[in-house]
């Protein structure tokens, strides 16, 4: 099993979500973590903005 979460990390693929908290903007999915830290880097995002963007992603997903 973590080797397939490892995979799916590799990938980018997003991780089941509460879509009531955590909507789709563009496309059928909220953006997974690789796309935030691609935007992250693309926009140079100092790694302070990166962590407090992820953790804010990561506590919709928890509900």
């Amino acid at each position: 099993m973590a080797g397939e979460r490892d995979r799916g990390l590799r990938r980018g693929l997003p991780f089941p979500t509460n879509l009531d908290n955590d909507p789709p903007v563009e496309g059928l999915a909220p953006p997974s973590q690789a796309d935030v830290v691609r935007r992250a880097l693309r926009e140079g995002w100092t790694s302070r903005t990166l962590r407090g963007e992820l953790r804010t992603r990561a506590r919709r997903r928890e509900s």
